[in-house]
Formats: C-alpha cells, structure tokens, sequence
C-alpha cells in the first residue's frame, strides 16, 4: 500500500505496531488525548505521540480493587509492561512540557498585558501631560491675546489722537501761515501809511554828531545821540532807552529853547527803569530787552515802550525776557492781554529767540 502512495490511518493497541511507527520513515503514531482525571477524552489529536492504554488508570479512578488491577498487569508480556511504562513517562513528560509551555505562554501573555498596561498608562500620563500643557498654553495664548487687544486698543487710541492732532496740527499751521501773511501785509501797509503820514524831517544845518540832542519823527521825545555809525544809523537814548535809528528818521534840534522845551515834554513819557535797547529800521521791527529787571520794573517799561512803539507807528515789535525761571514771561503776557495796544502775541520761533522773546503786533 505503501509503495503505491495509499494513505493509511490504523488504529490499533498493538506496541509492535507503534514500535513500527516510530522506527520507520513515512510513518507517524498519533493518539487522541483522554484526561484520566475526567475520564473523559479531549479530543486533541497528538500527533507524534502514541496512545497507551488507560484500561488500568481507568479501573482504578472507578475504583477497582488495587490488588485486582495489579494481577492483571501480572497477566500482561513484560515487553507490554515496559512499552506501556515507557508511554506514560512520555505521556507524563509531554504534560510537564505542556504545562511548563502553557505557563510560558500565560507568564508572556502576562508579561505582554503588563507592558500594554504600561504604555497605555504612559500614553495616558503623555496625554495627561499634554492636556496640561495644553491649558496652559491656551490659558497663556488667551492671557497674551487679551493683552494684545488691549494693547492694539490702546495704539488704535492714540493712532486716532495723533491723527486728529495732525489734523488740528496742520490746520493750526494753515491759520498760523494766513495770519502771518494778514500780519505782514498789515505791517506793510502801516510802514507805508506811516511813511506818508510823517511830516517830512527838515534836513539838519550841519552832520548830527556826538552830544547832539534829536526829536525822533513821530515819537515827539528828546533824545541825545551817543555814537554816529558808519552806516548811517544813530543810537539814541531817551531817558533810560536807547534805540538805533537812521539819521533820517530823526530831527536835530539845534537851539537850547528847542531842546528844553523838548526835555520838559518828554519827562511825562519816560520811565526811571534800566537801560531798554531798541533798534528800528524804515521796514524792521522793534526790540526791548528787559533781561535782569524786576516784575514791576519790567511791567512799567514794556508800558512805556509800548506806547512809544504806537507812537512810532510799529507794527510788529520784541520782547526780549530771556528764558530763566518764566516768571518774567508770565508777567509780560499777562501785562500783553491787557494792554488795548496789542492786537496779538507770540513766543519767538526759531531763529528769533524762541521761548525767550516774544513777538508783539501792536494795533
């Protein structure tokens, strides 16, 4: 049967049989499972392992008379007895093994659980961890975006009040350029009015010199000349001011009546102050420097001077107070909003002295 390629499946108790199986090629003993214990079969299929007989084990777990059941082995070939022996060491050894490999199997199934434990609790612990870090950095992200919303609040604030200070800035500019042009052509105007209105100064009957006593034109005061310049310009000093004109402005009086008579009348106008500079030209406005004098001593010369400067027909005129303290400079302004001969003031901008002048435009 063999030799044509037939399958075989014998089941047979005979040891020769399973003897055979194990010592020749192409043939394999197998044997179906019986748990003694149970005396029930387990339907495993063992292949490479022969099946014994469990007549014995059997009788005894029913209960046969131990006595009964060794006369019967007595009765069996020893050959019998010894490959029987020798199947249930096998058999014994087998199940040692299966349970040493099914404890290796449940100790790696353990061991496998375990670790998946540990990584799912790890996970859990890297989720925990991140979830934390996460409200964190949300709670951070929403601390830093409500501050970057206020703070765009803010610039979006000031943004609009720049904006509308460009806007007042440059119509402040707008208004400021068309009142300096109403004020020069103002000023303008009055030089020429005031050059048509003066009477014509008479010419002198010889040079003015040093020492000699004028009446400058359209101020009507007695002035002595203290130097005759190179360029045709006069310093003057009346009382306590001295200004510098030109020798054309000026009227020389050349006999002594004219010039007491002159003095008495200027004695009402003048100020016992310090000296007060002032420098004038046909088309130049006016300065007085009043830097070192006290309030009230200030006060009473800028009133004196205003009116002289009305007098002369000046448009636009400077005070000089210097910077200092600002003390000065309030009491001048104040002094500036009373006075019905301003028309309007201003600081000095740059190139006239800025804060420390202020520039007045007389009516």
């Amino acid at each position: 049967m063999r030799s044509k390629g037939a399958l075989t499946a014998a089941t047979t108790h005979y040891a020769e049989l399973k003897t055979f199986a194990m010592t020749t090629a192409g043939v394999e003993n197998a044997s179906c499972e019986f748990d003694v214990q149970t005396l029930r079969p387990t339907y495993r299929l063992l292949i490479g392992i022969p099946g014994k007989s469990n007549a014995f084990a059997i009788s005894r777990r029913l209960g046969l008379e131990e006595h009964v059941i060794e006369n019967a082995k007595a009765q069996m070939d020893s050959e019998s007895v010894r490959f029987e022996d020798v199947l249930t060491q096998l058999e014994e050894k087998r199940q040692r093994l299966e349970k040493a490999q099914s404890e290796a199997d449940r100790l790696w199934q353990q061991r496998e659980e375990d670790a998946r434990k540990a990584r799912t609790f790890r996970e859990q612990m890297e989720k925990a961890k991140d979830n934390a870090r996460s409200k964190g950095e949300t709670e951070a992200r929403r601390i830093v975006q409500q501050a970057q919303r206020q703070a765009d609040a803010v610039f979006a604030e000031l943004d609009e009040l720049r904006k509308q200070q460009q806007r007042s800035d440059y119509q402040a500019v707008n208004d400021r350029k068309s009142d300096i042009r109403r004020r020069l052509n103002e000023a303008e105007t009055a030089l020429h009015q005031r050059d048509e209105d003066t009477e014509p100064v008479p010419a002198p009957s010889r040079p003015i010199a040093v020492g000699d006593t004028v009446e400058l034109a359209g101020v009507r005061t007695a002035a002595v000349v203290l130097a005759a310049n190179s360029d045709g310009t006069l310093l003057l000093q009346a009382g306590k001011m001295k200004m510098t004109v030109k020798a054309a402005q000026v009227r020389l009086l050349e006999t002594a009546e004219e010039i007491e008579k002159k003095k008495k009348q200027s004695q009402a106008a003048r100020a016992a102050s310090p000296a007060v500079q002032i420098s004038a030209g046909p088309r130049a406005g006016a300065e007085l420097d009043i830097r070192g004098l006290e309030t009230l001593e200030a006060e009473s010369v800028v009133e004196n001077y205003l009116d002289a400067a009305q007098r002369a027909k000046l448009g636009t005129v400077t005070i000089i107070h210097g910077k200092g303290t600002g003390a000065l400079r309030a009491a001048v302004h104040q002094l500036l909003k009373r006075s019905r001969q301003v028309k309007s003031f201003r600081l000095g901008r740059y190139g006239e002295g800025e804060a420390g002048v202020t520039v007045v435009e007389l009516k």
